[in-house]
């Protein structure tokens, strides 16, 4: 039997949340392709740079995985600004989603990437995808922790 341990990443370090007995590795990787559906949350990690007038924003966020047998996930986001993404989901449900993105800022276009951690699990019958990672906007002082929480349709 093995143990599958959920786990949060908040910008590079690990902070293990708790751990679940679970049995086989998921082998369906190909049934996670889809539209995930959910909120995304941006938190302010400099105090120069504001949300909305505050240090919270939350909205909504879609994003379509087409996922391959062996857990290559290529991903598009219907309502974004022309990020794009590409990643791998594990046997364990882990994945790791890379973005590049594209701001434009007061005296030019910043370009960035990013790499999002998190994990898939089960939630009554509906799968839910948890990932966050820091987003550099506009430098020198605009970070910002995302956070997604997206449910499959």
């Amino acid at each position: 039997m093995r143990i599958g341990c959920w786990r949060v990443l908040i910008v590079f370090p690990v902070l293990f949340l708790g751990c679940e007995e679970s049995g086989t590795p998921f082998e369906d990787l190909p049934s996670l392709s889809g539209t995930w559906t959910g909120t995304l949350d941006v938190y302010q990690l400099e105090e120069e740079c504001e949300i909305n007038d505050g240090s919270h924003a939350q909205g909504s966020a879609q994003l379509v995985l087409q996922v391959d047998s062996t857990g290559i996930v290529g991903i598009s986001e219907p309502y974004g600004d022309g990020a794009v993404w590409w990643g791998t989901v594990d046997e364990n449900l882990e994945v790791i989603f890379h973005k590049r993105y594209s701001f434009d800022c007061p005296d030019s276009t910043y370009r960035d990437s990013a790499i999002y951690g998190g994990d898939i699990r089960k939630s009554g019958q509906n799968y839910v995808l948890t990932m966050s990672a820091q987003e550099m906007w506009c430098p020198p002082n605009c970070r910002f922790r995302l956070l997604y929480t997206l449910y499959k349709e």
